[in-house]
């Protein structure tokens, strides 16, 4: 692992770098200097990059970085800790990372991946609102996602579906204000290049279902709704003064009727499924009830 005794040395490098990029005109946004340190990438099994630190060693290199950005005056944020996924685990790292006083005024937001998450979907539920009862004036940003241990064939519809319920869950359980898939051009991102042709995959399209449609500045708001106790749909909905966007996740075999009452308007309708990608369905007068087909990602769209 990285001395201690070159911390400095090591913030001084990456900052500089960032200035350089900076003054080029590229759009710095944040600075990330750790990557998942809960992990042990040693031993019988070292998989990728990376680098273990305790939560005291992270505390350390994250304080050193918010107190030189702040005599730089760095036009970035700080982002960590990083950790690999929502569980109780990456709460201890969160909770160090606002306990210290240095890192509470200085960042606003922190940054966590989900990896593994949808197999414990009540956790993420529970870490998500301790954190919102902790940490109600502080962001959460979901940085780095894919689809593993890659089981999923990427070209067809579950995988789409896969990954836009880990985005609602993410949206909801953990109230992200922001989403980012791992990699965007690759085997495990959105698009991949196989034998020189361009390939996208059907995440691209689930992930277009929201980043399309919710702009920045949108307020995430509830839906009451006419769920079946027993149903599988997952929903998440944005607004703002003038439009409202809902996305409705169903990954099960039979179709739903969704009944959405309280809006007015003209309203487009977008839907992937097996034979559909992001594809405009309706436009016109706002109806609520919406037929939600089976296996589907469909994003309503109503101007107000």
């Amino acid at each position: 692992n990285l001395p201690k005794e070159n911390y400095r040395a090591f913030v001084d490098y990456v900052l500089t770098i960032a200035d350089w990029f900076v003054e080029q005109g590229y759009p710095i946004y944040a600075i990330s200097p750790i990557n998942e340190p809960q992990w042990s990438w040693g031993g019988d099994w070292v998989g990728q990059e990376g680098c273990h630190y305790e939560i005291d060693e992270t505390i350390e290199v994250l304080e050193l970085f918010a107190t030189e950005m702040q005599k730089r005056n760095s036009p970035y944020k700080l982002s960590g800790p990083e950790s690999g996924e929502m569980t109780w685990g990456h709460y201890q790292y969160v909770e160090r990372f606002f306990g210290s006083e240095i890192l509470n005024n200085f960042c606003d937001s922190f940054a966590g991946h989900s990896y593994w998450m949808d197999t414990k979907s009540e956790e993420k539920e529970q870490v998500g609102k301790k954190i919102r009862e902790t940490y109600p004036d502080k962001k959460y940003e979901m940085s780095e996602w894919c689809e593993l241990p890659l089981t999923i064939d990427s070209r067809c519809i579950d995988s789409g579906l896969h990954m836009a319920q880990v985005i609602v869950d993410d949206l909801t359980k953990m109230n992200a204000v922001s989403w980012q898939s791992w990699t965007a051009v690759n085997g495990d991102g959105l698009l991949d290049r196989v034998n020189g042709e361009l390939v996208t995959y059907n995440r691209y399209y689930a992930f277009k279902h929201f980043t399309s449609f919710i702009e920045t500045g949108m307020t995430r708001v509830r839906i009451f709704d006419n769920f079946r106790e027993e149903t599988k749909l997952k929903t998440v909905a944005f607004t703002d003064e003038n439009t409202t966007v809902i996305v409705i996740v169903n990954p099960e075999k039979n179709g739903e009727a969704l009944k959405l009452d309280g809006l007015l308007g003209n309203s487009e309708i977008y839907l992937t499924d097996e034979t559909h990608n992001c594809e405009k369905i309706y436009d016109g007068k706002f109806e609520s009830t919406i037929e939600i087909p089976a296996k589907s990602i469909v994003t309503v769209k109503v101007e107000m």
